[in-house]
């Protein structure tokens, strides 16, 4: 038992608290940061609409307890695991806890907490960055269809980092900490942008390749004796029917997802919107009209267009496009 009353707080509170107050269709939802709270809200009521969910990051205590105790996270979620039901659940990253459910013990938890919704990807960041989504994303900021093919950068880009994932979660499996995952950082370069020159997408490209292949051939000297094992890894995770198809074009998904989407912002997104506005602008100040109204004409269409950053941080198309959201309404459904 815990030591306060706080620390005695579970689902069957919550359910009484709904019961008592009126509101049975309350539920309290701890995630694991406030940039978490829009994303969750915007599955959970469009899947459960008879549903209202507190969502809060996870914290001790009350909102005014909040302000003096800035502890959450993931960890203290699953810490929650066994206090949850359907008036008390957690939402979590999946980080590689899905890929590796069954060799790690966060991965147990989230796969034996029915209370417990994961993105399945990385992170929230991999499913916002979905391919698919992001030429009509651009276009919305600008006002503009853009003249570049993102999907198939995003393709590319998965195809050449999937060796060196392998390779993480491989090692990550058994607990070394050669590549963890926060050396993603490392290896998505993102000092120069695809319309900084014409060859910069394949000079974008050639360097993340030998990025990974620098990564690799480091871990190969080291892991020389376990290759074999490692190879055997990816077979098994390739053929698990738990999992769904696991292929080189999606490894995106499964990178730490605040370095893939850095990286696509950097190289991609933002120097394609910028690009873009400028041709249209200039393309206003040429036009044969009234230094007034081409004036008013280019104030106008500023006002109009939004940071392309803005729009990514709450791009919920993925939900059209992406396989693992069926894994979440299928949680979501299996609890309510």
């Amino acid at each position: 038992m815990a030591s306060t009353l706080i620390g005695n707080i579970n689902g069957g509170y919550y359910r009484n608290l709904a019961v008592l107050t009126g509101c049975p269709e309350k539920v309290k939802v701890l995630v694991e940061d406030e940039l978490d709270i829009p994303f969750w809200q915007d599955i959970l009521s469009s899947v459960k609409e008879d549903k209202r969910f507190d969502i809060k990051p996870y914290a001790y205590g009350n909102d005014a307890e909040r302000l003096l105790n800035l502890t959450k996270g993931k960890q203290h979620i699953l810490a929650e695991a066994n206090k949850f039901n359907a008036y008390y659940i957690g939402c979590v990253d999946s980080d590689y806890d899905y890929l590796l459910r069954t060799k790690c013990t966060d991965g147990q938890i989230i796969a034996n907490c029915p209370y417990i919704l994961q993105t399945y990807s990385y992170s929230i960041e991999n499913l916002l960055c979905h391919p698919k989504t992001l030429d009509g994303l651009c276009c919305k900021a600008i006002k503009k269809q853009i003249d570049f093919d993102i999907a198939g950068y995003v393709e590319k880009t998965s195809v050449i980092i999937y060796p060196l994932l392998i390779w993480s979660l491989f090692l990550n499996s058994k607990g070394c900490l050669d590549f963890p995952a926060g050396k993603w950082d490392d290896i998505f370069p993102c000092d120069k942008n695809v319309y900084s020159s014409e060859d910069a997408e394949e000079e974008i490209v050639k360097r993340l390749k030998e990025n990974v292949d620098t990564a690799i051939a480091s871990l190969m000297v080291d892991h020389s004796h376990e290759q074999k094992e490692m190879q055997n890894f990816e077979a098994q995770l390739m053929t698990n029917e738990a999992l769904l198809p696991f292929i080189s074009s999606h490894s995106y998904l499964y990178v730490r997802g605040h370095d893939f989407y850095k990286f696509i912002t950097a190289t991609v997104l933002k120097p394609v919107c910028l690009k873009m506005r400028n041709e249209h602008i200039q393309q206003i100040k040429v036009a044969m009209a009234s230094n007034e109204d081409i004036s008013n004409r280019i104030n106008q269409y500023r006002k109009e267009t939004v940071d392309i950053e803005i729009l990514l941080s709450t791009n919920y198309e993925y939900k059209k496009y992406c396989a693992l959201f069926s894994l979440i309404i299928s949680d979501i459904r299996n609890i309510w």
